[in-house]
This record gives structure tokens, sequence and C-alpha cells, in this order.
């Protein structure tokens, strides 16, 4: 049998949250994050599993250098 990794998706999620500064925001409103998660069946026994986290939400903050994730010219 090979590896297996287990997560504990709601501490993961409030970590995101966190992160990207919209704990405090997802406390009152919606907030926007994409997930995606694939697991093909490579052979008979042995197959994988991928998950990603995009986040999408126009309040996030980049936490490498504080800035927003979107950025708007005046008119577009």
């Amino acid at each position: 049998m090979g590896e297996m990794y287990q997560f504990h998706h709601e501490k993961l999620t409030r970590h995101i949250l966190s992160t990207f500064q919209l704990d405090e925001i997802a406390q009152r409103e919606s907030i926007e994050l994409c997930i995606t998660l694939d697991g093909p069946e490579l052979t008979k026994f042995l197959c994988h599993l991928s998950f990603g986290v995009k986040i999408t939400d126009l309040h996030a903050i980049e936490p490498r250098d504080g800035m927003t994730f979107v950025y708007t010219e005046e008119g577009v």
C-alpha cells in the first residue's frame, strides 16, 4: 500500500482564510474560493489525488507584500 496523507479540512480552510486576511470578512459575508479536486486511477493498484485552492475573492490580500490581488484603473 502506498503513502496516504490526510488533513483536517476545517483547520486548512481557516488557515487559508487567515493567510489571505479573509477570516474576519468571512464571518460577516460570503467570500469566494475556487477548489479543484482530481483523483484518477493510474493502474489497478495505483492512483493519485490532487487538490488545489485558488483565491478569487476581491478582498484577498497577498501575504508576501500586503497588496490586494485585484488592480483596477479608473473606468476598467
